[in-house]
């Protein structure tokens, strides 16, 4: 457990790692999260995810909803992360969208696909609530270049 008056230097430890990122972006996008998916999306081994998700408990950013299950705590530090991610990946997702786009209309279809596949699977609550006319028009564009 973190102390009060160490707490600056443990939040600078424990937020500079990548997997605290990569945990954090995870629980951003879907609002709660189960292990599994932890270790699916962010590819890190299931000792790092329990590690790194004790740090984040400890920290009190991070709450298990049940066994195996997380969300982020509503502090306002953790509101102010998720805003920040939540900005970083509405951008970083709508450039990956109009890239994909790109792809399709080059007539890369096996490569867009498959990167296509892994966002939806990784980022599908931020898909189906921000980007739901984008992945229409790029559904469009697949169907217009199979017709041709």
């Amino acid at each position: 457990m973190f102390t009060p008056l160490n707490l600056d230097k443990d939040i600078d430890k424990i937020m500079g790692t990548p997997s605290a990122h990569k945990v954090i972006r995870f629980l951003t996008i879907w609002g709660s999260i189960s292990f599994q998916q932890l270790v699916e999306f962010t590819e890190l081994s299931s000792s790092q995810i329990q590690a790194t998700l004790n740090n984040l408990i400890d920290l009190g950013l991070v709450e298990r909803l049940s066994k195996g299950v997380y969300h982020l705590t509503q502090s306002s530090f953790s509101e102010n992360l998720i805003s920040a991610y939540t900005t970083f990946h509405l951008q970083w997702i709508g450039h990956k969208l109009s890239s994909l786009h790109q792809m399709v209309n080059e007539n890369k279809l096996q490569e867009s696909y498959l990167e296509l596949e892994v966002l939806t699977v990784r980022y599908r609550p931020f898909l189906d609530k921000y980007f739901s006319h984008q992945l229409s028009n790029l559904s469009h564009a697949v169907l217009d270049q199979l017709q041709h």
